[in-house]
């Protein structure tokens, strides 16, 4: 089988079945119950792994039938929950005290079940199978200071390790003076820190 595993909540995939004596009215079976057919060659089949064949962990048993109705012995094709995995956020960092925006999650083994933590919090987030992203709101009050905000990823496979989004902003650390008496007109202060 090629792939002969597929994770779950992945995009639907047309998967081949590779092995010979295969003819046209031959066709595939998953678990017994006959697919719709494509014959590619005496050599190889390939039939569709629809969405809702990739919802949940399993192993599948895929199997050829010839006419006549001999079948071939049965092949395993696994849907499997690996741990989610995040690769990056975009954007990577965020300003103190901004608004709210969507922050998109990019990595290995989201699904439609994903749910993305912000500081430990669960989110509800939206899976994109095309291109194998989570996006999730982050409010003001996520960003209101300066810091790190952890960000993680649970699903059927576990739960991921957290990445930080790092929130930038200005800190004053000291001012230059910092005390006057009997000040002239014109004075000129120093302001130090970090996130101008």
């Amino acid at each position: 089988l090629d792939p002969s595993f597929i994770s779950v909540g992945s995009a639907p995939v047309i998967l081949a079945v590779i092995g010979m004596n295969f003819f046209p009215q031959s066709f595939v079976t998953f678990d017994g119950v006959p697919r719709a057919t494509t014959f590619v060659s005496s050599l190889r089949l390939t039939v569709d792994v629809t969405a809702g064949d990739l919802a949940s962990p399993r192993l599948i048993a895929v199997a050829v039938v010839n006419p006549g109705g001999a079948t071939s012995a049965s092949a395993n094709l696994t849907i499997a929950a690996f741990p989610p995995a995040i690769q990056s956020l975009s954007p990577a960092t965020a300003i103190a005290g901004d608004a709210g925006f969507v922050l998109t999650l990019r990595g290995t083994g989201f699904s439609a079940a994903s749910v993305v933590k912000v500081k430990g919090v669960a989110r509800a987030a939206t899976f994109d199978p095309a291109t194998q992203t989570l996006t999730v709101n982050l409010t003001a009050d996520d960003i209101a200071a300066p810091g790190s905000v952890p960000i993680s990823v649970t699903d059927t496979g576990g739960t991921s390790a957290a990445v930080s989004l790092t929130v930038t902003g200005p800190v004053i650390t000291g001012i230059t003076p910092a005390l006057l008496q009997n000040p002239p007109s014109n004075v000129t202060l120093v302001v130090s820190g970090t996130g101008f």
